[in-house]
């Protein structure tokens, strides 16, 4: 099977080019080249920029693909540039949505492929609607192939599931944690929340490449293990101290996501569990953090002798 990722170097989509590679997939990333990545020697790279679309279409040539996942469409423009790309390249276009694109307020904590979509609260989320929406026209009127993915809140190995956090660089949440100071969390910390290990999204998205029964279907892949901010919290060594925030209207307030709609398309999902995951995510931050202060003290004993 060929596939192509626009992008294919974030957070949820490195996992999916590693499980993509592993299972022999002949994957290619277009991408711009300026992201620091480990990719898998037998994924391919085109080097161009997806906002550039003439160079994009020359770059391309003739190839064809049996999937194509764009990881950073955010807006109408961007995806009547992917439609015009990819109608005659691609069987499937799989357009990474938002589980943020659900009813907020929502009005029922469990939520389905089915909970209305609108975010009066967040522009990004109201622009992945719109993207919707309009590759669902596009398929009534032309027959463009699209599938919908939503992902929720995800992480990776390095990072912590916080409301909030440097999301990239986790280095303050780290050393709070360890001099035992508190930790932001949405409302009392008792709403449910789900935390998604990007290596799980990822059993789901490379389980829907090359599905024709995903035609003209949104599906969200998360975790099923339900969560409250206290539970996820990261909090070695000893229990987390927490600071009580009033934030929760908009977009933490408790939900919960049915898998009803993903298990016909899908592969299974390794379910890693929150704790074991974060306590992995706190070693790894922590000794980098070390090997980091180490670094400069020595540029600092360096500069000394030199001074």
């Amino acid at each position: 099977m060929k596939v192509l990722f626009i992008g294919g170097t974030g957070n949820i989509s490195t996992a999916c080019t590693a499980l993509a590679a592993e299972r022999g997939i002949e994957l290619t990333l277009l991408r711009r080249g300026q992201r620091l990545a480990s990719i898998p020697d037998s994924v391919r790279t085109i080097v161009a920029d997806i906002a550039d679309e003439a160079a994009v279409a020359e770059a391309l040539g003739d190839r064809k693909f049996d999937a194509v996942v764009d990881w950073i469409a955010f807006t109408p423009a961007q995806v009547e540039r992917d439609i015009r790309l990819f109608r005659d390249r691609t069987d499937q276009y799989i357009f990474i949505s938002s589980a943020s694109a659900y009813q907020k307020p929502v009005s029922h904590y469990l939520i389905t492929e089915s909970t209305p979509l609108a975010n009066p609260y967040w522009q990004y989320s109201r622009d992945k609607i719109a993207c919707e929406e309009r590759l669902m026209k596009e398929y009534r009127e032309t027959g463009f192939p699209f599938t919908v993915v939503r992902p929720s809140h995800t992480y990776g190995d390095t990072q912590f599931a916080l409301a909030v956090n440097n999301w990239e660089i986790p280095y303050t949440a780290v050393d709070r944690m360890r001099r035992g100071k508190k930790s932001i969390v949405p409302g009392d910390g008792s709403s449910l929340w789900v935390l998604t290990h990007n290596s799980d999204f990822a059993q789901g998205l490379v389980g829907l490449l090359g599905r024709s029964q995903a035609i003209g279907h949104a599906f969200h892949i998360t975790s099923d293990e339900v969560l409250t901010w206290i539970r996820s919290t990261p909090s070695p060594p000893a229990p987390p101290a927490l600071s009580r925030s009033s934030f929760t209207s908009r977009g933490f307030s408790g939900r919960v996501h049915s898998r009803f709609r993903r298990q016909p398309h899908r592969g299974q999902v390794l379910e890693r569990g929150l704790r074991q995951q974060q306590d992995q995510a706190l070693r790894t931050r922590l000794l980098r953090q070390g090997s980091l202060c180490r670094g400069r003290q020595a540029n600092h004993r360096l500069v000394r002798r030199r001074s």
